[in-house]
């Protein structure tokens, strides 16, 4: 699979949830979502 510099690939290590849900509070899992989520913001120009 080939991916361009403007791409990033997130593979959760656990069994985390699809779409929006991931993120919610108190999720199982939904802190590794979280940060990577907050890092990639920051990096957006």
């Amino acid at each position: 699979m080939k991916f361009s510099d403007n791409q990033v690939l997130f593979t959760p290590t656990g069994n985390g949830h699809h779409g929006s849900r991931a993120l919610w509070q108190d999720q199982n899992g939904g802190a590794e979502y979280w940060e990577a989520i907050i890092p990639f913001l920051k990096g957006i120009k």
